[in-house]
């Protein structure tokens, strides 16, 4: 069920401001739209993360009208050939870049969204550069050896990574 309640005692009481749908893949619901619908208006904010792998045209028109804030797009690289390797859909690379663009074409607010770990400041710093290109932000989520990362040890970060996240840090994207 998809309805909101209508009193204003929704969310106990004090109204919602932000409301964040992820998944999986929140795309992949048939009714995203209609959701977004029936959230946006007891919240100032509705955002959606996605992997962009079912972002079009079509479907930006639609979250646009339904009323969607912002998406946060998830990337791992810049080197297409690794981002799609990571997330294992060929061709990925390239939705994620023109789901920016159709973000920025319909007035839509985006960011990209990326787990650091060890071994991949450099392809952060990448996507820095690339956000900046765009003049959206970066979401910065560090990794976390735990669930079915508890055996990546070596992914963990260095007192060395963190210091480059943090001068990174300083850049406004």
């Amino acid at each position: 069920d998809i309805s909101v309640p209508e009193n204003e005692n929704f969310i106990g009481g004090f109204g919602s401001i932000f409301l964040h749908n992820t998944g999986g893949e929140p795309l992949l619901r048939k009714d995203i739209c209609e959701i977004v619908r029936a959230l946006k208006p007891k919240s100032t904010l509705v955002s959606i993360v996605t992997n962009a792998s079912l972002i079009d045209e079509e479907k930006i028109k639609k979250l646009k009208e339904a009323g969607l804030s912002y998406l946060q797009i998830s990337i791992d690289s810049v080197d297409a050939k690794k981002h799609d390797s990571l997330r294992k859909i060929p061709g990925l690379y390239d939705k994620v870049i023109r789901a920016v663009e159709l973000c920025k074409k319909y007035g839509i607010s985006c960011c990209f969204s990326s787990v650091v770990y060890h071994g991949g400041i450099d392809d952060f710093e990448a996507i820095v550069k690339l956000a900046r290109k765009y003049d959206i932000m970066v979401l910065m989520n560090y990794i976390g050896i735990v669930g079915g990362w508890k055996t990546e040890e070596e992914l963990a970060l260095t007192k060395d990574d963190f210091v480059r996240i943090h001068n990174l840090m300083k850049d406004p994207n």
